[in-house]
C-alpha cells in the first residue's frame, strides 16, 4: 500500500509542494528538490521543527507527516566562501503577508513550485 502525503519545503520566501511516500527516504526527497531548485542535494540540508533531517531515513521515520512545513537551508557562497543559510527570523503573523503567485506544474518531478511574497 503506497502512503502518498504532500509537504511544502520553504526557503527565502519560496515554497516548494512535494509528493511523497511516507516511507521514501529523505534523500530521495532532497534529489526531486534539488532538481526543481536547480541545486545539487549536497547544497541542501532540510529541517522539520528546526532539528536536521537524516537522509537515511524516511519521512515516517522522522515524522514528516502528511502536510507537514519543512524548512531548507542552501549552502551559499559569501564573499567567495561557502557557508549555510541561516534560518529566517520568525515575524509575527500580523506583520507579514503573503501573496500567492500561480503555481507551475512540474508534471515530471511530481511537484509544484508556488512563490510567496513578503511585505
Amino acid at each position: 500500500i503506497k502512503h502518498t502525503q504532500y509537504i511544502k519545503v520553504k526557503n527565502k520566501g519560496i515554497t516548494y509542494f512535494l509528493i511523497c511516500d511516507e516511507y521514501e527516504p529523505i534523500e530521495k526527497i532532497k534529489n526531486r528538490l534539488a532538481a526543481l531548485a536547480e541545486r545539487t542535494p549536497e547544497t541542501i540540508r532540510l529541517y522539520l521543527d528546526r532539528k536536521p533531517l537524516d537522509d537515511n531515513f524516511t519521512c515516517h521515520d522522522q515524522k514528516v507527516a502528511n502536510n507537514s512545513v519543512v524548512e531548507a537551508l542552501f549552502k551559499v557562497t559569501v564573499d567567495e566562501k561557502e557557508e549555510w543559510e541561516q534560518f529566517p527570523v520568525d515575524v509575527a503573523p500580523e506583520e507579514q503577508e503573503e501573496t500567492a503567485v500561480k503555481p507551475e506544474e512540474k508534471s515530471q518531478t511530481n511537484a509544484y513550485q508556488l512563490s510567496l511574497i513578503h511585505i
